[in-house]
């Protein structure tokens, strides 16, 4: 792999972080993140286990095709985490009020 194409990775992960991690200190208000943080942290383990795995090995398993099949959905993802996360506030709001 080229060093252009390595560093493109660095940047977009970079970008991931960027536009995930507001949402998530927003939502780690909610009742719901630590359900979120630990599924969240089990599902990093996991992918993490079969990237080393891959590394090791010359091969690349079906997380890697998984993944790169998941960032072409990336935008929606976030959208759909934002829209969790106003959803999560505004309940929290209307049961302060009530």
């Amino acid at each position: 792999m080229s060093n252009w194409h390595k560093e493109r990775r660095e940047l977009m992960q970079l970008f991931v972080i960027v536009r995930i991690f507001p949402w998530l200190i927003v939502f780690s208000k909610s009742y719901y993140y630590s359900f979120i943080r630990i599924a969240g942290a089990a599902f990093s383990a996991l992918v993490v286990s079969w990237w080393i795995l891959e590394r090791i090995t010359p091969n690349s398993n079906f997380v890697t095709v998984l993944t790169q099949r998941v960032t072409n959905y990336a935008v929606w993802l976030i959208l759909l985490l934002a829209l969790g996360v106003m959803i999560s506030r505004f309940s929290v709001l209307v049961s302060k009020l009530n």
